[in-house]
């Protein structure tokens, strides 16, 4: 790696280390006590409490406390209060505020010792360029404000004439942490047309199967309605281990009588915590859920009236073609013409005769079939055999999927698939839910589809404490941001990261740029660690292929190292924006609490600025005001997003929000928010809205209008999946790409999530560091590790044809067998240079092609279908 000199540290902004930073963090914990009291920190914020919430500015003693949000892509969205003290966050206490006292308090070590990082070593301090490529050996310099943006300037616009606006690559991640200054960011790429490469996909936490059945991007519990489960049903998502805030409603569902059970082929710390932990191979959840389906369809314990109102099993199918059968193309039939261009009108058999069914209102005659074989005439006078999709999937069900052929898949016993079938079927509500590892697999969409058959034989979804939720990102935006993130005119591209790596295919439906790519503007992401296939970035860059990298963020990352242009951001405590997650109801604000260090900018303040420099007609979109001004220009976007936000946020104001986190509003009466609750009670069909997307944008995901078990497209024919099936792992990945893989990696190469980082975040924070000896480390079961003749602490050499990643080796016996675990986040610095990313390859998924929609229905990354070998470090 080049060596720069842009860690020279300024007056304004001193660096401390760890031992330092804890000296004067002491100091102030004296300071917030009253004298001679031995009362905690948190004790003395509560006491500073006004009877509105608000809190006292400062207590007399230079000590100032603001409520704020901490703010990481972990779904956690905690609310804590920053104690300041003489221009420095000193402390974080969890602000323990929340209306629901469930949500009290919240957060993790992680977000309590986010000051560290705030003033540590790795803190941007001033803007930086390359003036002379990287690949010439240019080095980065400390410069000013307006030469960074000028020069950033002046490159974009040469880049873009020479190859086109939308040859210049755009990376931000999760907009709903911070709607405002990243918001700023996006309404810049959408006004110049420049190429978005959306972050859902490209971290590989899309949930293919949520538009593929219900036609949305995803609708889940949020955490407070876990509690009302009586059985959850839990696939691989470690809980107490990545959801901390959220885990002990988990278990409040145990108390009040639930059960949980936890599918994993490896012993967790949310294993140890369920009732019980059904230990499979791996990949193998769907059979084991098609089974579990076989079980309830044959024992009848199965919701009829729910399918045939809410799903598309009674819609029958041409059974030569493998098509839904058109009510237009059925005799006595037709399409009224009324009927929305992007829905279907189907068939199905209502007492003996075939029906049309409209997709604009989700009804269903409790007499039509779901079982049977029926001739149909055509209107040509031809005739055809159908049969509903119900049929074709008990069919399906009894050849490929009893209980004893999902054993042999599996190694769950027959008995066990039995029992849970009968547990799921009798027990309600029930919850599915799902993890990371449910779709970072190149098939993980059809686990999904095989869950959702489950949550919906049993009429669990719609309901308070039922359905089926997936938990991996925080992306799912929660009101309408248009306001700000489209301006007039806007001129908005995207296309899936994984063209940008394998180049065009024949069969995407993503736009692709002429002239390929040759820069990449990022913020936020670290994309030269964090990504899947991070290599091709460096090697881009090293080449001159990508000829300009901008980076803005507020740490030194390894992004820093290969950019052209380095815009020192604000940390989250040193600017004020709204954030929102999924796991639960709050809008809240991200308030200021303290300058940010030496040239530091908010967002806003630097995209507006940059907005114009690249074209001064944009100004007209983007407000001129001095950097002192950023807080009054986001207070009035603020403002805008409150009033034009929709129903999720009306009634409620930005001194609402001052006050502390407010719960957004949601359509069903009860207290809790119920995903689908419109669809099941009011009978609207799906799907529903997907923001930032356009009302009805997805409507064409699921034509008939209702959740689709069976997928008629060509290429779900073409692939065997129109109907959920289990495909064995890497067959259609690794040993298609390479067949001696079978032989020369026999190890499945998971980068799972840590208790330590949430994604690139706090690699460099000293507290999580010293909780790990500074050292990233390389998890075995015994047994692999003594044939490979490797001994608990041996470094070890994880590698394939790609790539390798050094680490400590852990034995851990509850690892199932071939399996290689290294935990994600570790910067390169601490891994030799080399990114655990590097072994990963962007396999394709024809059916992630379909359409294209962007962080909705798109090519996902699937990191964990990624084979390796283990050597000790060193070896050949």
């Amino acid at each position: 790696m080049k060596e720069h000199n842009a860690r020279a540290h300024g007056p304004s902004g001193p660096q401390q280390t760890r031992r330092g930073f804890l000296k004067t963090t002491a100091a102030a914990g004296v300071v917030a006590c009253t004298a001679g009291s031995v009362a905690p920190l948190a004790q003395a914020l509560a006491d500073d409490m006004t009877g509105d919430g608000m809190m006292d500015e400062t207590d007399g003693m230079g000590l100032t406390h603001v409520r704020s949000t901490c703010s990481p892509n972990c779904t956690g969205a905690c609310g804590m209060v920053a104690a300041t003290y003489d221009g420095q966050v000193k402390t974080l206490i969890q602000a323990a505020d929340y209306e629901n006292d469930g949500y009290n308090p919240r957060g993790c070590l992680k977000g309590t010792t986010f000051n560290t990082m705030m003033y540590g070593d790795d803190r941007l301090l001033h803007p930086m360029i390359r003036e002379t490529p990287y690949k010439d050996g240019g080095q980065l310099r400390e410069c000013t404000w307006d030469e960074a943006l000028n020069f950033a300037a002046k490159r974009i616009r040469e880049i873009t004439e020479h190859y086109g606006a939308d040859s210049i690559a755009v990376d931000y991640q999760v907009p709903p942490l911070n709607y405002i200054n990243k918001g700023t960011f996006i309404r810049l790429v959408n006004m110049s047309g420049w190429t978005n490469f959306p972050g859902y996909e490209m971290n590989g936490d899309l949930p293919m199967f949520f538009p593929e059945t219900f036609g949305c991007q995803c609708e889940e519990l949020e955490s407070y309605a876990w509690e009302d489960s009586r059985l959850t049903l839990n696939f691989g998502s470690n809980i107490m281990t990545t959801r901390l805030p959220d885990s002990h409603f988990l278990t409040r569902s145990q108390e009040a009588g639930g059960k949980v059970i936890y599918f994993d082929p490896n012993y967790t710390v949310t294993a140890a915590k369920a009732d019980e932990w059904v230990r499979l191979a791996p990949g193998s959840d769907t059979a084991v859920a098609l089974a579990m389906a076989k079980v309830i369809i044959d024992e009848e314990l199965y919701d009829a009236d729910f399918i045939k109102t809410y799903t598309d099993q009674p819609l029958l199918v041409n059974t030569a073609t493998g098509k839904r059968v058109l009510a237009a193309d059925v005799q006595g039939l037709e399409r009224p013409q009324e009927t929305p261009e992007k829905r279907e009108v189907y068939v199905a058999i209502v007492d003996g005769a075939p029906t049309a069914i409209s997709p604009t209102r989700l009804e269903m005659p409790s007499t039509a079939a779901l079982e049977g074989t029926f001739s149909l005439t055509l209107e040509d006078g031809s005739t055809v055999e159908a049969k509903p999709a119900f049929q074709l999937l008990k069919e399906l069900l009894e050849r490929d999927y009893t209980p004893a052929k999902a054993q042999n898949i599996s190694d769950v016993p027959a008995e066990t698939i039995e029992r849970l079938a009968r547990l799921t079927a009798t027990v309600k509500p029930a919850h599915i839910i799902l993890g990371g590892s449910a779709h970072q697999y190149h098939h993980g969409d059809l686990k999904g589809r095989a869950l959702t058959l489950l949550a919906a034989l049993t009429g669990n979804i719609g309901k308070l404490g039922g359905g089926i939720s997936d938990y991996i990102g925080q992306y799912k935006v929660r009101f309408k941001p248009a306001s700000w993130f489209m301006p007039p005119n806007a001129n908005a591209t995207a296309t899936p990261y994984h063209y940008f790596v394998n180049g065009p295919t024949e069969t995407m439906s993503a736009p692709y740029p002429k002239n390929g790519f040759h820069a990449l503007l990022t913020g936020w992401a670290n994309p030269f660690d964090q990504h899947a296939v991070c290599d091709a970035l460096r090697k881009r860059v090293e080449s001159g292929e990508l000829e300009f990298v901008m980076t803005c963020d507020f740490l030194h990352t390894t992004t820093v190292e290969y950019a052209d242009v380095v815009l020192p951001g604000c940390a989250w405590y040193e600017k004020t924006d709204v954030c929102t997650t999924p796991l639960h109801p709050y809008i809240q604000l991200q308030q200021k609490a303290a300058d940010p260090p030496g040239e530091a900018r908010p967002e806003i303040w630097i995209f507006s600025e940059l907005a114009r420099r690249i074209d001064p007609a944009w100004g007209e979109q983007f407000p001129n005001f001095p950097p002192e001004d950023s807080e009054k220009q986001i207070e009035a976007v603020l403002e805008k997003f409150l009033a034009t936000g929709g129903e999720k946020v009306a009634g409620i104001t930005v001194e609402d929000l001052r006050r502390g986190p407010v719960k957004m509003n949601h359509a069903n009466p009860e207290d809790k928010m119920i995903p689908f609750w419109d669809q099941i009670h009011n009978r609207t069909p799906f799907p529903p809205p997907s923001l930032p997307n356009a009302p009805g944008s997805t409507d064409h995901f699921v034509p008939s209008g209702r959740m689709e078990f069976y997928k008629d497209h060509d290429v779900f024919l073409a692939q065997g999946e129109q109907l959920p099936v289990w495909k064995p792992l890497f067959e259609d990945t690794e040993y298609a790409l390479d067949p001696s893989a079978r032989e020369k990696y026999p190890f499945n190469y998971l980068t799972r999530n840590s208790l330590y980082r949430v994604h690139s975040n706090y690699s460099s924070n000293p507290m999580m560091l010293e909780l790990q000896d500074g050292l990233p480390r390389v998890w075995m079961n015994p047994d692999d590790a003594m044939a490979k003749g490797l001994a608990e602490g041996d470094e070890v050499d994880v590698f394939n044809d790609r790539g390798h990643v050094k680490g400590k080796l852990v034995l851990e016996p509850g690892l199932y067998p071939k399996q290689c675990i290294f935990e994600m986040g570790w910067w390169a610095r601490y891994t030799g240079g080399s990114s655990y990313n590097t072994l990963i390859y962007p396999f394709i998924n024809p059916i992630h092609e379909i359409y294209f929609i962007g962080a909705t229905w798109s090519t996902n990354m699937a990191w964990n279908e990624c084979l390796c070998d283990v050597r000790k470090a060193g070896a050949q």
